[in-house]
């Protein structure tokens, strides 16, 4: 039986180092150091914030855990602590089995919720003795890193469907269905050759674009009716932390399902919205088609030329996007019908490769979940570690 002690509070057992220094937008494609932001994701840096090792912890939007064991660069939103009188690994482990306690309990805020530091570290944990800690630390490092390379291997596959899904869509919006038609040279180099059919237009020419609503942050709720839902650019990748406003918004602001949304910050996102009306805030645009099917080739269509103005827009800090930039897009498109017969074979094909990642990313759940529960439960002392 696991020599147990009295629980103590986490402020006892660690240090806080302090905060990062960086902002999230900093990164470096070939940095020297890995780079912390809030989340699970690392990027790369040319600078650090602290010596290693130590933990960095999330502490805006939601919580997330990392073990650093290199010099590393921490953004604004992670703080980094180390271990006092426990073991570093064992309360690696120990805060990764508290992830959704700490999350439901201890981010507070509208919007972007942010960590309060101090209840966190009120939170007292089971005081095992340190040869304890160590086999614990070491089981739970070698089982969870099998559960991780299968959520890897799994995850991956997931990216090279999402590719797949991507590029038949760029192939059809701009070769068409028929491989046996007659091209000609399109004088867009990205886009190669395209039917001989085909014409030319500017978006402008073929959409309206609605602009997002400045509405005023201080008077956000957590709670409210769909109506009033404030979408977004997180929102955009599918964020469940929904907020509402009161406000009064212009008419072309309010948007509902099949709307094609961008984000205008950040990198740039395109959305066919699926959840219900709401309001757009700023930086987030709206565009309409007078026709189901127009507008549907237009999302599909806007994908790669939206890509590369993302990928070709320069900036020091966050990159913006404006009305006229979407507006002096061009697409090519065939006529009418055959534009029908394109986006019925698109929403085909993709709904066969979404039911495929629903699936793979279901049982990528059930690992995190297989995961997280064997963390408790050794933490606890409820596993034999041997």
């Amino acid at each position: 039986m696991m020599g147990v002690k009295m629980k103590t509070k986490l402020k006892y057992l660690c240090k806080v180092l302090g905060k990062g220094n960086f902002g999230a937008m900093e990164k470096e494609e070939d940095g020297d150091y890995p780079f912390y932001v809030s989340g699970e994701k690392v990027y790369r840096l040319n600078s650090y914030s602290f010596k290693a090792p130590f933990l960095a912890l999330s502490s805006g939007g939601s919580f997330y855990v990392h073990y650093v064991d290199e010099d590393a660069a921490l953004s604004t939103h992670v703080i980094a602590i180390s271990g006092n009188k426990i073991n570093q690994k064992f309360l690696y482990f120990a805060l990764r089995g508290m992830q959704d306690i700490v999350n439901d309990l201890f981010f507070y805020g509208i919007g972007i919720k942010n960590l309060n530091l101090s209840d966190l570290l009120n939170v007292k944990i089971k005081q095992i003795n340190l040869d304890e800690q160590v086999k614990i630390a070491d089981y739970l490092e070698r089982e969870t890193s099998k559960i991780d390379l299968l959520i890897d291997k799994k995850s991956k596959f997931v990216e090279l469907l999402k590719e797949k899904r991507q590029a038949l869509i760029a192939q059809v919006v701009t070769k068409g269905l028929d491989p046996n038609v007659k091209m000609k040279d399109s004088g867009v180099e990205w886009l190669g050759e395209i039917p001989e059919h085909w014409d030319f237009y500017q978006v402008k020419k073929i959409a309206k674009i609605e602009s997002g609503y400045p509405f005023n942050s201080a008077l956000f709720s957590s709670e409210g009716f769909p109506k009033d839902r404030v979408i977004r650019i997180r929102d955009l990748s599918g964020d469940e932390d929904m907020i509402f406003s009161k406000e009064i918004c212009p008419k072309n602001s309010h948007i509902i399902n099949g709307d094609i949304l961008i984000g205008m910050d950040g990198d740039f996102t395109i959305h066919s919205w699926d959840r219900g009306e709401g309001k757009l805030n700023q930086r987030v645009c709206a565009i309409r088609c007078g026709d189901i099917f127009v507008q549907k080739f237009l999302l599909y269509s806007l994908a790669t030329p939206i890509k590369i103005t993302n990928d070709l827009m320069y900036s020091t800090t966050v990159k913006h996007l404006s009305q006229n930039d979407i507006y002096k897009i061009k697409i090519t498109a065939p006529g009418l019908d055959e534009i029908i017969n394109i986006v019925l074979f698109i929403d085909s094909e993709t709904a066969r490769i979404d039911k495929i990642i629903k699936n793979i990313e279901r049982s990528i759940c059930l690992l995190k979940e297989r995961r997280a529960a064997l963390i408790t439960e050794a933490v606890a002392g409820k596993v034999d570690c041997l």
